[in-house]
């Protein structure tokens, strides 16, 4: 029997917890689904998790590792699929967080993992779930 890939836009607050602290759920998650799952990403989410990760208050973070900071990113592209963005999506109330229902719609993700209450007010979205972490985990029998 074989088993569909279950497609996950992940938002970036998701990655960039998982990137600065090894020992976060956010972490765990990452960890989990990134081979057993197809993440998609575009080229808009991408520049903001660039953008965010490279503040300075994620310096910190890095001190002793500044490489793993471009190296995550690197192979975050790496494991992503980019679908061609062919539905933009205006319907969400905070206008930053459209890229990931773009994606969303374009990519036919089953899931958006997300703890953004501006995104989590839309589940479903066009039949696309948004759920936090942990819902995702218990209904899928991850362990964080």
């Amino acid at each position: 029997m074989t088993t569909t890939q279950k497609r996950l836009v992940l938002d970036t607050n998701t990655l960039i917890s998982a990137f600065t602290n090894e020992k976060s759920v956010s972490a765990s998650f990452f960890r989990q689904v990134r081979h057993t799952h197809q993440l998609l990403a575009s080229s808009d989410t991408v520049a903001e998790l660039l953008r965010v990760i490279q503040k300075p208050k994620f310096d910190k973070k890095f001190i002793g590792r500044e490489e793993s900071r471009k190296r995550l990113i690197f192979e975050y592209i790496d494991l992503a699929a980019f679908p061609e963005i062919t539905q933009i999506s205006t319907d969400c109330r905070d206008p930053d967080d459209n890229i990931f229902l773009s994606i969303a719609l374009s990519g036919g993700a089953d899931f958006i993992i997300s703890g953004d209450l501006d995104l989590r007010v839309l589940n479903p979205y066009h039949g696309v779930r948004i759920l936090t972490i942990r819902e995702y985990a218990e209904e899928n029998g991850l362990i964080l």
